[in-house]
């Protein structure tokens, strides 16, 4: 379950019994912290399960009852990289397989750890809305600030919050759209293609904004060839529309996966 920066600090300007507003789930810290943090599991337990408390009171240094440490559980299960079991006081934790890529493939330039981080990156919904809405270049602070309140009901602080988050993320991960609008038009979200000669790896290089609509979501999955696809998905989905998907995928299988081709014998015709 992800949680939102909105819970970092109690909102003294709210009335007791006032209904408080909320911004929709991001995780509260980036994806560089929480594999620190993960990497402190690593370090301390490998691969076992252990106590959630042990974790965050032993190997990170939070007070049992502080909720600093239920906002960075919380995110490192966004990004995938904690794998939990059990509930309350029994609730065992360890780093994920996916985790397990990042942290211990050290090979310099390692291309499958680089796919395995913008996995990561990718794993929240929000993170995936926005990489999706502006796959090349991300917009200005206030064209993304005003999207985040206006079309997603985030909060001011909360929509601040999730932005500063998702630019360190996506640039720590190699993601495109690190940048500022020093490409962009004032006013404009569109990206100036002129000015990237090299499109970055796995970016469709014609991809282009998309209006957004309610209930679908944008899906980019980085598949082991570096390339992007991306799925365009009614969210929630019911059981049997996921079922039917993935029989339709199975179906256009032949039609999508290319077949290598046979090469002839050296020196045959391919008579018998």
């Amino acid at each position: 379950m992800m949680t939102t920066a909105d819970e970092h600090e109690m909102d003294a300007e709210m009335a007791p019994k006032s209904k408080r507003l909320r911004s929709p789930n991001f995780p509260a810290i980036g994806l560089e912290e929480s594999l620190e943090l993960a990497s402190k599991i690593y370090d301390a337990e490998k691969l076992a399960y252990v106590p959630l408390l042990v974790i965050v009171t032993t190997h990170w240094g939070f007070g049992a009852k502080s909720s600093a440490w239920k906002l960075r559980t919380a995110a490192l299960g966004a990004f995938g990289l904690l794998e939990t079991k059990g509930e309350g006081d029994a609730r065992q934790a360890k780093i994920s397989e996916l985790a397990q890529r990042i942290l211990l493939d050290r090979a310099p330039n390692s291309s499958d750890r680089a796919a395995a981080l913008r996995t990561a990156a990718l794993k929240p919904l929000m993170h995936q809305e926005l990489q999706s809405r502006w796959p090349n270049q991300l917009a200005s602070d206030a064209n993304v600030t005003s999207y985040l309140i206006t079309d997603r009901g985030f909060t001011e602080k909360g929509a601040r919050s999730f932005l500063a988050q998702y630019r360190s993320t996506i640039a720590y991960a190699g993601l495109a759209g690190t940048s500022g609008a020093s490409e962009l038009e004032p006013g404009s979200d569109e990206l100036v293609a002129e000015r990237r000669e090299i499109p970055l790896v796995g970016t469709p290089p014609t991809a282009r904004k998309r209006p957004f609509q309610p209930g679908v979501r944008e899906l980019p999955i980085t598949l082991p060839s570096l390339n992007v696809a991306t799925l365009s998905l009614p969210i929630p989905m019911t059981p049997g529309d996921y079922d039917y998907l993935k029989t339709a995928l199975e179906t256009l299988r032949a039609a999508l996966v290319a077949t290598p081709e046979v090469e002839a014998t050296p020196g045959g015709d391919g008579a018998g």
